[in-house]
């Protein structure tokens, strides 16, 4: 395709994927597969539980993992283990005192649910296990240990889909599922906290003044990730204020095929690829970071589109071989819009990049704010009338406000040079695989075979449309330019790597 300039991104994405893919595929296949066992009702609720613990986790957890990664690094380098670990001690006492707090926040919800009272104390489990796991994997990652990073997130996380679908599949309903995430989540992360731990010489007490900054920096992040909390999961709750919990149950099922088909690769890509416009920024400045997003920017919209255009073929045929029963065929309305959404988002992963250079984490909070706020406008005006595809079709809505703030943010620390005419030769080519796909569709009723079918005859015509239209092409003294850059880049990598 052309992708010259894109660094050592695409080999590392191809490294990486793999390690990512098993969780990650998990968690795309346990709502469809627990909708066979399931009806839209319970499941509706499961998933309003999930969220719940995902909020939670992030509200009492996610300040500190965002502090890991940038501290502890530090710390091993300086020799600083000890003092380091004083601090970790007592942002620990401070998690914990949010934990509680939280919990009585959830306890008073519960007078209003019967959903969240009679699951109170497996959501209180998850939540806590959730918060020790991604501890323990911040920790690993942020002291360069992949391989332990790798096995505790595996563990952790399909152990606890495969515990809980056992259990759901033997009876035991929600509260089985929910038993399963919070066991293996807090069995494994107990153990991977250990081994985690930071070792060096004993300090007593953190250097004056330290916990503060670790708070000052960690709460803007995590207040980020509770408005991006609610981005994302808003929607089921006011399904279930103006709906039910039926509604609910359905439209996770094509929200998660949607959301997932998308950001499984896209977001492997993206995790591969922001280290190195860390890199660039250190190494060479502003102008080869602008460079390299707008490579990577290519490369999320040629993985992206025509994942969409095989949902929009496909997802009438995936939901009902995923999910089986007829209750939720209605799903399949909900997928390609949701996907549209997960596009979005991850292309604002790219735009941000500005701020995240500039250590500027405020304005990422304002930003998910503002496609919050849009988010939830567009829920509250399209869910009476439209009901699960008015809450699929916020979702874009929300996501474009969230892409289109970020960028009036972060641009006078990066510009974002979007690649418009990738996007339109990458649409047009991913309407005529579209095309051919829904021909199949509507002409063949073979189920798993078709959808195979249809991805390949419409993957074969994608790529030969770009082809066509010079997609892979590119101007001869900026082939040279990226070349070149993107040897630097990778020879510099090569260097940090050894030292």
């Amino acid at each position: 395709m052309g992708l010259r300039g894109v660094g050592r991104a695409l080999r590392d994405f191809a490294t990486y994927l793999p390690t990512q893919a098993i969780p990650a595929i998990a968690g795309f296949l346990v709502l469809p597969v627990l909708a066979r066992r399931l009806a839209p009702t319970d499941l509706g609720i499961l998933a309003l539980a999930q969220t719940l613990v995902s909020l939670g986790w992030t509200v009492i957890g996610s300040w500190l993992t965002q502090v890991i990664i940038r501290e502890f690094p530090a710390a091993r380098a300086h020799g600083t283990v000890g003092a380091f670990g004083a601090t970790f001690r007592h942002a620990l006492a401070l998690t914990t005192a949010a934990y509680v707090l939280f919990l009585a926040l959830v306890a008073a919800g519960a007078a209003a649910s019967d959903a969240i009272a009679s699951n109170f104390w497996l959501i209180a489990a998850a939540i806590l296990g959730l918060t020790i796991q991604n501890l323990a994997v911040s920790l690993y990652a942020a002291s360069f240990r992949p391989v332990s990073f790798a096995v505790v997130d595996v563990l952790a996380r399909v152990g606890g889909i495969a515990v809980g679908v056992a259990l759901v599949f033997l009876g035991y309903g929600v509260h089985g599922y929910l038993f399963g995430l919070a066991t293996a989540s807090m069995l494994v992360g107990v153990v991977g906290l250990y081994f985690a731990w930071p070792r060096g010489p004993v300090v007593e007490a953190p250097p004056r003044g330290e916990l503060t900054a670790w708070v000052r920096y960690g709460v803007p992040s995590g207040l980020a990730g509770i408005v991006l909390w609610g981005l994302f999961f808003i929607d089921r709750y006011l399904l279930a204020a103006f709906k039910s919990a039926h509604e609910v149950g359905v439209y996770s099922v094509g929200s998660v095929i949607g959301d997932k088909s998308v950001t499984l690769p896209t977001t492997a890509f993206f995790t591969a690829a922001a280290p190195l416009l860390v890199a660039a920024y250190t190494r060479a400045g502003k102008d080869e970071v602008e460079r390299l997003m707008r490579e990577y920017t290519r490369v999320i919209l040629l993985i992206g589109l025509p994942i969409i255009g095989f949902l929009v073929a496909s997802s009438g045929i995936i939901v009902p071989a995923l999910a089986g029963s007829l209750y939720y065929h209605e799903a399949a309305t909900v997928v390609p819009i949701i996907a549209v959404g997960s596009l979005i988002y991850v292309l604002a992963l790219v735009s941000n990049t500005g701020l995240v250079v500039a250590k500027k984490t405020l304005p990422l909070a304002s930003s998910a704010g503002i496609g919050l706020a849009a988010n939830v406008i567009a829920n509250l005006a399209l869910i009476p009338p439209f009901g699960i595809v008015g809450a699929a079709v916020a979702t874009p809505i929300g996501m474009a406000f969230y892409l289109g703030a970020l960028q009036l943010f972060s641009r006078k620390y990066a510009r974002w040079d979007f690649p418009r005419a990738t996007l339109v030769r990458g649409t047009v080519a991913t309407l005529c695989g579209t095309a051919i796909g829904a021909t199949v569709a509507h002409t063949s009723n073979s189920g798993p075979v078709q959808i195979v079918v249809i991805a390949f005859l419409g993957g074969v015509v994608y790529v030969a449309v770009l082809a066509l239209l010079r997609e892979h092409r590119a101007p001869p003294q900026r082939a040279q330019e990226m070349t070149r850059s993107a040897g630097e880049l990778n020879r510099t990598e090569t260097k940090a790597t050894h030292l």
